[in-house]
């Protein structure tokens, strides 16, 4: 399931990148994996606010400039 779930995230991602919206940075897997990395060191950390509110800002973010 998940590795369908990965999947289908990348097909967004790339699909979405396609259409070069103004973009404050360039869209890369780096700067994607990094956010990811940032939710995970503060859910390891037993961060759970501050996890929530990163993956919280990660998803609001991609959404807004993916699908204005």
């Amino acid at each position: 399931m998940l590795d369908d779930l990965r999947d289908q995230t990348a097909l967004v991602s790339v699909a979405a990148w396609r259409h070069d919206p103004d973009w404050l940075q360039p869209p890369s897997w780096e700067h994607e994996a990094a956010e990811h990395r940032t939710v995970l060191q503060a859910a390891e950390d037993g961060d759970a606010e501050r996890a929530a509110a990163l993956l919280s800002g990660h998803i609001t973010s991609f959404a807004a400039r993916n699908f204005p």
